[in-house]
């Protein structure tokens, strides 16, 4: 098997690694002395999930609901093949935060490979958006579950008591977060996700 990592792997990982950097800060490991990238399979498919429905990246990845996500065959085939190749991941670490290790910070570097200049600040955004919800166990995954369900299941003009009621009748691992429910529709209203029109958000703008 080839173990050196895909485009489309590298810009999955790369955005994986903007949304949840602060787990994969080697200084600051406490997982094992060797250090190792494990991709959460489920936070992948809600990070993919959202990225997509931002238009941030040309394939796009069929979800349905399995378990308590939106959920990609494509997109656990992309986590598996990834965390199949584990010294590939581990130097694309390497030269990733390296690139961020500039005076301000910037991802700039670390994403100018996959994305233009405007697309960088777009996922800046999207990520200083994201800060708020991601802490919690299963914020993304709420966060994603609820778009799929205004967006695709339960289309229409609904309450947002009405797709609360109706994600907890399913999915009972989400009852009582009432103040992550709160979380989760003000993040997908940052997002420009729902109650405004898809056409305002810019498609995907290939590198040259």
């Amino acid at each position: 098997m080839n173990n050196k990592l895909r485009f489309n792997e590298e810009i999955m990982l790369a955005l994986y690694l903007e949304v949840f950097k602060e787990y994969y800060n080697k200084e600051e490991n406490k997982y094992n002395d060797k250090y190792n990238i494990t991709i959460n399979e489920g936070k992948m498919q809600c990070v993919c999930y959202i990225f997509q429905n931002l238009h941030l990246f040309d394939h796009e990845y069929g979800f349905s609901l399995n378990w308590y996500i939106p959920y990609s065959p494509g997109v656990l085939a992309l986590s598996n093949d990834i965390n199949k190749k584990e010294n590939s991941v581990n130097q694309f670490y390497d030269e990733y935060y390296e690139k961020r290790k500039d005076y301000d910070g910037s991802i700039y570097k670390s994403l100018s490979k996959y994305f233009s200049q405007e697309e960088i600040n777009r996922i800046i955004n999207i990520t200083n958006i994201l800060e708020e919800i991601k802490d919690d166990e299963l914020g993304i995954e709420l966060l994603s579950i609820l778009h799929f369900f205004i967006k695709t299941k339960y289309v229409g003009s609904m309450t947002e008591n009405y797709y609360k009621e109706k994600i907890e009748e399913s999915y009972p691992i989400y009852a009582n977060r009432e103040e992550l429910f709160e979380k989760s529709y003000k993040t997908l209203y940052a997002l420009n996700l729902i109650n405004k029109s898809r056409t305002d958000i810019p498609k995907r703008i290939r590198k040259k």
